[in-house]
């Protein structure tokens, strides 16, 4: 009988042993699969991520075909911005026809020391009077565009007529005139017995020094207001008056 319970209970042992070791080998198992599908699903998660990196630095030039063309747009922009600054041309100065002064004149300029200049009325029925310079000296001379004529009370030159710009330069052989008119005012804001002239030269420009004429002695000076001009030198009295 002892020795049937001892059989009986080493077999119960050996029965327990037994399925404790099933029980921890069911729960090994168990455990191992949980950690190989989580290890299994982060490896996935992983994946595009790792897979993606290279693709960015990738030797084909897939991703560096959309940064380049900004790179490139930004470059162009600026190139285009240097390159297209207009640079400055050196324009020819305006032609001298207009004021009379294109043609070259063979001989010497007019100048005070050869000329004798003053005012003379004229006859016309305009309020106007004349202003004469005539060549005194031994050479043909020649004298440009309008005189510079000032006003002393008014303190300021009179402006020339444009209208009046002469075919060709003036040019005066010994003793000869050229005339140039000075329109006064029937309703003058100013009179004046006096009148200051300065030659101009060929480009335009004022010579130096100045002449100091006087109004014929009849009359009380001449009358002038902001309409008074004078006009480019003429060869005769009538294309001045005109």
């Amino acid at each position: 009988m002892r020795s049937v319970r001892l059989a009986t209970s080493a077999s119960a042992a050996l029965g327990t042993a037994a399925l404790a070791l099933a029980l921890t080998a069911c729960g090994g198992g168990g455990d191992g699969s949980a950690s190989s599908a989580a290890s299994s699903t982060a490896g996935g998660a992983a994946s595009p991520s790792t897979s993606s990196a290279p693709a960015a630095t990738s030797s084909d030039g897939s991703a560096d075909a959309t940064a380049t063309p900004a790179a490139a747009k930004g470059a162009s922009g600026t190139s285009t911005s240097g390159g297209s600054g207009s640079s400055g041309s050196s324009g020819s100065s305006g032609s001298s026809d207009s004021s009379g002064s294109s043609a070259s004149s063979g001989g010497d300029d007019c100048t005070l020391d050869s000329s004798s200049i003053k005012l003379e009325e004229t006859g016309g029925t305009l309020p106007s009077i004349l202003l004469t310079l005539t060549n005194t000296g031994s050479k043909e001379c020649a004298v440009y565009n309008a005189p510079f004529v000032s006003d002393p009370v008014a303190g300021k030159n009179l402006p020339v007529n444009k209208d009046t710009v002469p075919q060709a330069v003036v040019e005066l052989a010994p003793g000869h005139t050229a005339y140039a008119a000075i329109y006064l005012s029937e309703k003058p804001t100013h009179r004046t017995k006096t009148l200051n002239v300065t030659l101009a030269d060929r480009s335009g420009g004022g010579t130096d020094g100045h002449v100091t004429v006087t109004a014929p002695a009849s009359g009380s000076g001449l009358g002038l207001d902001d309409s008074s001009e004078v006009t480019y030198w003429q060869v005769s009295e009538e294309l001045a008056l005109q």
